[in-house]
């Protein structure tokens, strides 16, 4: 189990793979809105902050498939439920 620092008044637990999942798609979701879908420097800094391990390297375009959108929507799920499941400390 994953728990974060505390953000805005709650503290929230979640397995490590969605945190992993959530960072990782998160940086996925600034390379495709920032820099045209292109793993650059600091989608490869900013995961290796977050201890998350990725397949892509500098250059390479982002390309997401069937099992991408799976993770993304329990991932997201899964800390969207303990964001509701715990209310404020």
């Amino acid at each position: 189990m994953f728990s974060n620092e505390k953000y805005f008044e709650y503290k929230i637990s979640i397995q490590e793979e969605h945190k992993n999942n959530i960072i990782l798609y998160q940086q996925i979701r600034h390379a495709l809105v920032h820099v045209g879908g292109v793993i650059d420097a600091h989608f490869l800094s900013s995961v290796a902050k977050g201890g998350v391990h990725t397949k892509y390297k500098a250059g390479d375009k982002i390309a997401l498939g069937k099992e991408d959108w799976t993770k993304i929507k329990a991932s997201f799920l899964a800390i969207a439920s303990a964001i509701i499941d715990i209310g404020p400390n």
